[in-house]
């Protein structure tokens, strides 16, 4: 989801299911959203937050998600997701065109119930999980929606 701001919203599973493994995964996908965000802003010259810690600050998922591991375990997540969006930065930028070239829609509700922050808008641009899936997949990356 991108509104006309510029702000965004990714949504997955934040439930542990029990597992440290499940609770790391979590966790990587956090920081590979700051690190995304990072280089695309970086990238496109927006404007950007430059910590981890300040954006996971700014960012109710990323207080969630720093509750599911203890700091001796969260931290040396960042690397991991740093490897992986360099990895798959081509896949990331594509994506993100992708969104950006969909039409405007009036803004959806959200899955978790609560409004969408950014009041002032109304409309949004919007990629699926299932659309989603289907581009990674076409790209050889597996993935599957919880």
């Amino acid at each position: 989801m991108l509104d006309p701001s510029g702000n965004g919203l990714g949504c997955y599973d934040k439930q542990d299911y029990g597992s440290d493994d499940v609770r790391k995964c979590i966790v990587v996908a956090m920081f590979g959203g700051y690190f995304g965000e990072r280089r695309f802003c970086k990238e496109n010259s927006y404007l950007i937050i430059e910590t981890p810690d300040e954006w996971f600050r700014c960012n109710p998922d990323g207080a969630d998600a720093a509750k599911l591991l203890p700091p001796a375990d969260f931290y040396p997540q960042m690397p991991v997701a740093e490897r992986m969006v360099d990895k798959h930065w081509s896949v990331i930028k594509e994506l993100a065109a992708e969104l950006q070239s969909r039409d405007w829609e009036p803004i959806k509700p959200l899955g978790s119930g609560f409004e969408w922050w950014n009041e002032g808008e109304t409309v949004a641009k919007y990629v699926t999980g299932e659309e989603l899936i289907g581009i990674l997949a076409a790209r050889g990356i597996a993935a599957s929606l919880v």
